[in-house]
C-alpha cells in the first residue's frame, strides 16, 4: 500500500471515529452536558466525503473506464448508457449490498420483521442511512466529475489553467447551493438525504476529486505537505468553532458552509499530526486508525445499531461510572463488533457462493 493510500485510510479511520462519537455524545445527553466538544464531532460526515472524492478520482485515473463515446463518428447513446450503468453498479455494489444486508439484520434483530416494513424503510433510508442515498448519487456522477477535470486541460489551451478550473469550481459551487435550497427526496429522510446530491455535499466530493487530480498529476507536490499548509487555517476554524456560543444546533445539518470549512480543517490538522506519529515512530498509533479506516463502511452501517443495543442491555450500574469509562467502552465495543459483524458476513458470503458458484471459488 503507498503512502498515499495509508493517508487516506488513516483520515478515513479519524473520521468515522468521530461519527460513533457525534452519535455517541447524542444517546449519553452529552451534547447538552459537553457543547463546545460536541461542535468539533457534528460535522464529521464531511470528511467522509472528501475522502471519497479523493480515492474515486485515483481509481478513475488509475483504470480510465471505457464508455464508448465514439463510434464511426457517431454518439452511441445506448452502448454510452449500457457501459456507464454497469461501471457505476461495479463501483456502487460493495455499499449497495452492506446497506441491504445492514437494514436487514438490524430490523430483523429490533423489529418484528416483515417485508413490508423492511421495503418501507429501504426506500427511506432511515437515520443515519442518509448518507447512503448522497454517496450513491454522488457516485452515479462521479465519473463525469472525474472526466471533466482529466479533459479540461486540453480545453482552451490558451487560458490560464487555474482560471478554467477556477470557474468550474465556482459552477459547482453555484449549483450545490441551489440544490441545497430545494429538498426533492421524501421529508421521511433526514434532512441532508432530501437534497439532491446532498447540496453541498456536491462541492465537498469535487474539490476532493479535484485534489486528487492535482496531486497525481504532479500539479500541487504532494496531498500530504498540500493539506499540513492548511493547517493554520484549519486551526483557526477549529478554534472558532470551539469558542462558539451559538448553541443553534440547526447549522450542524451537513450540506453546510460550516461543514466545508470543519473538512478542510480537520484534514489539514490529522494529516500534520499524521506526519508527526511518523516522525517520533509512533507507527501503532498511525496502524490502529488505518485498520479502523479501512473497515469504516461497516462501522457506519452498524454502529447506531451497536450503540442503541448497548445503552438498552448495559446495567444501570454502568450509567453510574465515569463518563469517560462509558465513551471508551460503548465506542470500543461498538467499533470492535462492526468490524466482527462484517467478517462474520463476509465469511458467510463467501461460503455460500462457494456452494453455488463452485467453479467461480476461490481455493
Amino acid at each position: 500500500m503507498t503512502k498515499r493510500s495509508n493517508l487516506i485510510d488513516y483520515l478515513r479511520g479519524i473520521a468515522i471515529i468521530f461519527v460513533v462519537l457525534d452519535h455517541l455524545f447524542v444517546w449519553l445527553g452529552l451534547n447538552a452536558l459537553w457543547p463546545f466538544w460536541h461542535n468539533l464531532l457534528i460535522y464529521s460526515v464531511t470528511p467522509l466525503i472528501f475522502l471519497a472524492g479523493y480515492t474515486f478520482q485515483l481509481s478513475f485515473l488509475k483504470r480510465p473506464p471505457n464508455f464508448n463515446l465514439n463510434t464511426n463518428g457517431k454518439f452511441p447513446l445506448f452502448s454510452f448508457l449500457k457501459t456507464y450503468l454497469t461501471y457505476f453498479y461495479h463501483k456502487a455494489k460493495k455499499i449497495i449490498i452492506a446497506y441491504t444486508l445492514g437494514l436487514f439484520i438490524i430490523i430483523l434483530w429490533q423489529q418484528n420483521f416483515s417485508w413490508q416494513t423492511y421495503w418501507h424503510l429501504y426506500f427511506t433510508f432511515p437515520n443515519q442511512f442518509y448518507f447512503i442515498i448522497i454517496y450513491l448519487q454522488l457516485l452515479f456522477i462521479a465519473p463525469l466529475i472525474s472526466s471533466l477535470w482529466t479533459s479540461l486541460a486540453s480545453i482552451l489551451p490558451k487560458i490560464n489553467f487555474f482560471i478554467k478550473y477556477g470557474v468550474i469550481c465556482a459552477l459547482i459551487l453555484l449549483a450545490s447551493l441551489l440544490f441545497n435550497r430545494y429538498p426533492v427526496f421524501s421529508s421521511q429522510i433526514y434532512y441532508p438525504g432530501q437534497l439532491l446530491f446532498g447540496g453541498l455535499q456536491l462541492w465537498v466530493f469535487s474539490m476532493g476529486s479535484l485534489c486528487a487530480y492535482l496531486v497525481t498529476k504532479k500539479i500541487i507536490p504532494s496531498q500530504i505537505f498540500t493539506m499540513s499548509n492548511n493547517l493554520l487555517g484549519g486551526a483557526i476554524i477549529l478554534v472558532y468553532l470551539f469558542f462558539s456560543h451559538n448553541q443553534n444546533k440547526i447549522f450542524a445539518h451537513p450540506p453546510n458552509y460550516f461543514t466545508i470549512l470543519y473538512c478542510l480543517g480537520t484534514t489539514a490538522i490529522f494529516s500534520f499530526i499524521y506526519l508527526s506519529l511518523k516522525k517520533f515512530k509512533l507507527n501503532f498509533i498511525i496502524k490502529i486508525t488505518e485498520y479502523l479506516g479501512k473497515h469504516s463502511l461497516a462501522i457506519f452501517i452498524y454502529h447506531s445499531f451497536f450503540i442503541s443495543e448497548l445503552i438498552k442491555k448495559l446495567p444501570i450500574s454502568f450509567f453510574n461510572s465515569s463518563i469517560y469509562l462509558q465513551i471508551i467502552l460503548i465506542s470500543f465495543i461498538t467499533i470492535v463488533s462492526s468490524i466482527i459483524l462484517t467478517y462474520i458476513i463476509d465469511f458467510l458470503l463467501a461460503y455460500l457462493s462457494k456452494i453455488f458458484h463452485p467453479r467461480n471459488s476461490f481455493s
